[in-house]
């Protein structure tokens, strides 16, 4: 598709520019400036698979051992099905809820305890509504820390 190309490439002439100046350097990612939980937890899976457990410090392989074991655990839980306790915890939600820091995981908790405020007082509405203010809120929250990050990679807003 000719237009789906031309979109592509006007799209790369503006995020590879925009990249290099928000992260002049690789070793960026992982600082307070760019803490990227993905990319350093995927960093810890490529030193496990590059130098065995052993490349672990033991606090680390302890913690691992432990989060395999709760979440096979919790996958186990969730075969219950109808029969789970209502309270039974995602295993992906707490996945993602260890990698990220607290204020990430804290915000999701508020947003949740919010949606789950409006859904009973408006049941009809609040679903609808909740998806789109929560997509907003994440978009808007994206789009202004990759604005700042820029202004601050250009000079022009102390950091």
């Amino acid at each position: 598709d000719p237009v789906g190309s031309r979109r592509g490439c006007q799209s790369a002439a503006v995020v590879v520019p925009t990249f290099a100046v928000l992260v002049p350097d690789a070793d960026a990612l992982g600082s307070d400036a760019l803490p990227a939980p993905a990319a350093m937890s995927f960093r810890v899976v490529a030193e496990v698979v590059g130098g065995g457990l052993g490349a672990l410090d033991p606090l680390a392989r302890g913690a691992l051992l432990g989060g395999a074991l709760l979440g096979v655990l919790l996958a186990l839980g969730e075969l219950l099905g109808h029969r789970q306790p209502r309270w039974w915890p995602s295993p992906v939600g707490l996945g993602i809820g260890m990698i990220l820091g607290f204020g990430e995981t804290a915000a999701f908790f508020v947003g949740a305890a919010v949606a789950a405020w409006v859904i009973r007082r408006r049941p009809r509405d609040g679903q609808d509504g909740v998806i789109a203010v929560s997509a907003g809120g994440i978009a808007g929250d994206s789009l202004m820390g990759v604005l700042i990050a820029l202004l601050v990679g250009l000079g022009w807003m102390a950091a």
